[in-house]
């Protein structure tokens, strides 16, 4: 497990897709994928040597500003997010959020299930890839 994590970008938008499409969220993209679709809109995030590696609290130090500025949730995508363990950043999320009026922030994850799941999350987007496809958890869990 580690406390440092590849960060390409972290932002405040809207959920342009699927159910939670037109809510507040905030993104965090993590670096790093070995999928390799051809069709990938970011494949800037591919190679994580080319991005910082920043701190965990730093990263949710952002994440807490983004929900007073009313993100509903966090969406942790890619890259491939679950190519890195993500218990102690996961954890630290519904630590650090968590307040006295408030439940721990909601934590949304997009994968393609290539990698073994680690973290703890309210939403999973599958994405399964033809040429590699996801692991049974997923598929028998979901």
């Amino acid at each position: 497990m580690t406390n440092f994590l590849p960060l390409v970008e972290q932002f405040h938008s809207l959920q342009g897709e699927g159910y939670h499409a037109g809510k507040s969220a905030f993104f965090v993209r993590l670096a790093g994928c070995k999928v390799g679709c051809s069709w990938c809109d970011t494949k800037n995030s591919w190679d994580e040597k080319k991005h910082p590696s920043i701190s965990i609290e730093k990263i949710i130090d952002r994440i807490k500003i983004a929900r007073k500025k009313g993100a509903s949730f966090c969406v942790i995508t890619g890259g491939e997010p679950l190519q890195h363990n993500l218990d102690n950043f996961c954890k630290a999320i519904k630590k650090m959020t968590t307040g006295e009026e408030q439940k721990p922030m909601k934590i949304h994850i997009e994968t393609s299930g290539v990698n073994s799941i680690s973290g703890s999350y309210d939403w999973i987007t599958l994405s399964p890839k033809r040429h590699s496809p996801p692991k049974n958890y997923f598929l028998k869990k979901l």
